[in-house]
């Protein structure tokens, strides 16, 4: 089971649990707090904007892969 320690980062991971889609798209929202911070140091709002983007097209991909509204099994349903 994967958790948070004090300082925000993540322990006991299993990486193999997930397929590379998943893990793509964890990784970079795992990014989100670094991303924000930077963009407001470096006054660059595009930075967000790109992250967001990026994002997106990950979670695109996942779910081009891995649908779950309307999922044929009851589990994959939401």
């Amino acid at each position: 089971k994967a958790e948070l320690n004090a300082t925000g980062i993540v322990e006991n991971f299993d990486e193999t649990l997930y397929d590379k889609d998943a893990l793509s798209l964890i990784r970079q929202l795992a990014r989100f707090d670094e991303v924000v911070q930077r963009s407001a140091l470096e006054f660059a709002p595009n930075l967000l904007c790109e992250y967001l983007f990026k994002v997106s097209k990950l979670f695109n991909a996942f779910y081009n892969d891995h649908s779950f509204i309307g999922a044929a099994s009851p589990e994959l349903r939401i």
